[in-house]
């Protein structure tokens, strides 16, 4: 036989190795650990899979609570310039009542319009 004629069967299956079919003990062992490998893969990429999905998972926690931060902050500033702005307002209010002349007829004075 020429060495062309030899089939990758026969040369993966180690048929020719050793005495006893010590080949055949040697091809169990290489497909057993070929399975392992599989299963390790396997396993690895569901764990892999696992702990991307914790940390996803932990991200979004931690967005979430910046958002829920941020909004409370964002009340907190809002609140306080809309204090700020009564604040204002009354003593705008305050300082337009002292500059207006008083006039003896209380017919004769115009209100301002109040708004509901």
């Amino acid at each position: 036989m020429s060495v062309a004629a030899f089939s990758l069967a026969e040369v993966t299956d180690f048929g020719l190795t050793g005495l006893g079919k010590g080949g055949q003990q040697v091809q169990k062992c290489r497909e057993t650990y070929a399975r392992a490998v599989e299963a390790l893969v396997e396993l690895a990429t569901l764990q892999l899979t696992q702990y991307i999905n914790a940390e996803l998972d932990e991200l979004d926690r931690e967005e979430f609570y910046r958002l829920k931060k941020v909004a409370k902050k964002k009340e907190r500033d809002n609140a306080s310039l809309d204090a700020e702005l009564k604040r204002r307002r009354a003593r705008e209010a305050g300082d337009v009542q002292k500059d207006q002349p008083v006039s003896a007829d209380m017919l004769g004075a115009e209100d301002e319009d109040v708004i509901f």
